[in-house]
């Protein structure tokens, strides 16, 4: 299977549902508003009733000048901490509004993605997205945290190992510095290859976790099982996802120098750099709906072979709604009569 007929299969099932890249950009903006509906809100209120003046903050000049603004009117957080309890509730409501939007949203995309895969005549429909979004909001959200809890358990695994190879480094030093600079580049080799292993794994589990959920109807703990039992059968898609990632960053790096680039120039920079960042939020939003659309068609194409769908490129002609026209004209056979055997005289009896 080569990569850029999956990559060419991704482009058109998303540009044949371009709204769901606007509703992505759409999401990303809500979460940038609610930051100030649910945090900035609260906390310029706090500020004003604390005494805070933000004027004076504006003139600081290091981190310190900043400290003594507000070791001046901390005394005044004991008389109104309910204000602070306000501010900090607001900070939690707005992480779990992002949480609730970002779960609800994906479940829609992926639903949404799935039914596109299958179906090359599907269109996008609002009310399909929404539908999808809260059959799957619980699925995702389990399986969510399944993959969450495993990632901190390798980076804790990783930690420890780290510690113990520390430890190892300093005996060694004590003994022969040269054996102990080997030891030091041998085991920081593998610590960053192991690393590197168990950061592709957890990624691989989810994103091929949320496409056995959409296109086997899986709930999160069945899901995860399957998942584990694909990438054992498949272990290429797991370099796969790492080639995925090299190309997101490789993205990103591109558009974050693009916006350095912007801030160097004095006056003209500011002013461009609002709208450029508008459009690169526009193209994070098409990018992760494209390579997520790609990983939904490998995990297709992988794993269920036989119920892909022909290339739309491709014209394919069904052979079995002409059988006359595939046979050909059907000949005529004569049957050509077979002489009859002469009859034997019954015999008399003496």
């Amino acid at each position: 299977m080569k990569h850029l007929s999956v990559l060419s299969d991704a482009v058109h099932t998303v540009h044949r549902i371009w709204q769901l890249v606007l509703l992505q950009f759409s999401v990303i903006l809500a979460a940038f508003f609610g930051f100030f509906l649910f945090v900035g809100i609260p906390i310029a209120i706090a500020f004003i009733i604390f005494g805070f003046d933000l004027t004076d903050i504006l003139r600081a000049r290091d981190v310190t000048d900043i400290l003594a603004v507000f070791r001046s009117s901390g005394e005044m957080l004991t008389k109104y901490i309910g204000v602070a309890i306000f501010v900090m509730f607001g900070l939690l409501l707005y992480f779990s509004f992002l949480a609730g939007l970002w779960i609800f949203s994906f479940g829609g995309t992926i639903g949404t993605l799935g039914e596109a895969i299958r179906n090359q005549d599907y269109r996008f429909m609002f009310r399909r997205f929404v539908a999808e979004g809260r059959r799957r909001f619980l699925s995702v959200f389990a399986f969510s945290n399944i993959v969450g809890f495993i990632f901190l358990f390798f980076v804790f695994f990783l930690g420890i190992v780290g510690d113990g190879v520390d430890r190892i480094i300093e005996l060694a030093q004590q003994q022969e510095a040269a054996f102990a600079y080997f030891l030091a580049v041998f085991f920081r080799l593998v610590l960053f290859s192991a690393g590197i292993l168990l950061m592709l794994l957890p990624l691989a589990v989810t994103f091929f976790g949320f496409a056995v959920m959409t296109f086997k109807q899986e709930r999160a703990v069945a899901a995860f099982k399957e998942t584990l039992r694909y990438l054992h059968d498949h272990p290429g898609a797991i370099g796969f996802i790492g080639l995925m990632l090299l190309a997101y960053l490789g993205m990103g790096a591109l558009v974050m120098s693009i916006g350095a680039a912007f801030a160097v120039i004095p006056l003209v920079g500011t002013i461009l750099s609002i709208p450029y960042q508008m459009i690169s939020q526009a193209a994070h939003a098409y990018v992760s709906t494209l390579l997520l659309a790609v990983i939904f068609h490998y995990y297709r194409a992988t794993d269920f072979p036989s119920t892909v769908p022909p290339s739309v490129s491709t014209p394919q002609t069904d052979i079995s709604l002409e059988p006359a026209a595939a046979q050909g004209p059907v000949q005529q056979q004569t049957v050509e009569p077979q002489p009859s055997e002469p009859e034997t005289p019954p015999q008399t009896r003496q």
